[in-house]
């Protein structure tokens, strides 16, 4: 999640269970812990390689106690704070646990088992973002200090597991759906994922692959049974296309392999990451890699459809369309152009694309 959500939910936190000890600074040391994991963002910069690395060590299990000791020693320079020291270097590394299970909740992917793993956990239950979410929780830490009563902390807390377990159920609820609508469909499904879209876990994008396609879907889970707006499949790129350097099989592994071509750029091959788009039910990417033909990658913003995308995620989200269905009124066979909305059969070209100014080696 964003810098602001680690940060509030390290303070709740650190508030609740050192605010006694510690009145003036307490919530201080929970937010420092709460985003000291993404200061791997320095090491790294803006690079694709920066992209692909993210949530790395410094969201490890292995280095928690480490990243905590850091976050204290500001405290331990003044001797007024160098009581409860060991139960503020406990908070500390509950504000950096904090961290990394808000980020394995999400879709991007944390590594938390490294150095024993490279595998990236991503359990997909809540937004990257999620506005009313933070905002509530910013209410609830200054309520707690401008009033000076706990209770406003374990308050914020109640809410946060509230809202990831909520998220944990909607999940379940909405990957049922998509098995469901895949054997509607007669497909074997090889692989799937379904993400919460922006600021909500009511509208979710549901996405597999089969052995020659990938399929976009929308699902919507409100109190009712879910149901789907159909949406788009585009045929998977033959295994013998993607790149074979070291930065693209990098980027393959980091996408759960879930990339597209997305056309060329003065020569060089864009490929996408399909996981996350504009719409909902399509493939309009955020982002990608451009390969140049030296073998050299680049992180590309992707940027296409912006205003249509948005008004259409706008209808899906709060039921201005028509387009929901339930499971058993959704097309009976393979969906094809028949059951894609007009205008979403094809990945646009990326004539409003831009490179970023990070690049990066094959190596």
């Amino acid at each position: 999640m964003d810098p602001i959500t680690h940060a509030v939910v390290g303070g709740l936190i650190a508030q609740a269970l050192l605010g006694r000890q510690w009145p003036r600074s307490a919530w201080v040391l929970g937010a420092l812990a709460g985003m000291s994991p993404d200061l791997d963002i320095f090491f790294t910069g803006h690079s694709l390689i920066a992209s692909l690395f993210h949530r790395g060590p410094t969201h490890s299990i292995a280095l928690l106690p480490v990243m905590a000791g850091l976050c204290l020693l500001p405290w331990l320079l003044r001797a007024a704070t160098r009581t409860h020291l060991w139960r503020a270097y406990g908070v500390a590394m509950l504000g950096v646990a904090s961290h990394l299970f808000i980020d394995t909740c999400t879709s991007f992917g944390t590594m938390v088992y490294w150095p024993f793993s490279p595998t990236r956990v991503a359990l997909d239950w809540v937004p990257i973002v999620d506005p009313i979410f933070t905002l509530s929780l910013i209410g609830l830490l200054c309520a707690a200090l401008w009033r000076k009563q706990l209770r406003w902390a374990g308050v914020g807390l109640a809410v946060c597991a509230l809202y990831f377990s909520l998220g944990a159920i909607q999940h379940e609820r909405v990957m049922t759906s998509q098995t469901a609508l895949a054997a509607t469909r007669g497909e074997v499904r090889e692989h799937g994922r379904v993400t919460p879209t922006f600021g909500n876990m009511w509208v979710w994008r549901s996405l597999y692959r089969t052995q020659d396609d990938l399929v976009a879907d929308a699902v919507r889970a409100t109190w009712s049974a879910p149901q789907v707006a159909e949406g788009t499949r585009v045929p998977r790129p033959a295994a013998s296309t993607y790149p074979t350097t070291a930065t693209g099989a990098l980027f393959l592994k980091f996408t759960d392999g879930f990339v597209l071509p997305y056309g060329t750029q003065d020569g060089a091959q864009i490929w996408a990451d399909a996981r996350y788009s504009l719409d909902t039910r399509g493939f309009v990417p955020l982002w990608g890699m451009r390969m140049d033909v030296d073998g050299r990658a680049q992180r590309i913003t992707l940027a296409s459809r912006l205003g249509h995308s948005l008004w259409e995620t706008w209808c899906l989200q709060f039921g201005t369309t028509q387009a929901y269905r339930p499971l058993t009124e959704c097309l009976s066979g393979p969906l094809g152009p028949a059951g894609v909305p007009s205008g979403h059969h094809n990945i646009p070209s990326p004539h409003n694309s831009h490179s970023d100014t990070g690049a990066a080696h094959s190596g």
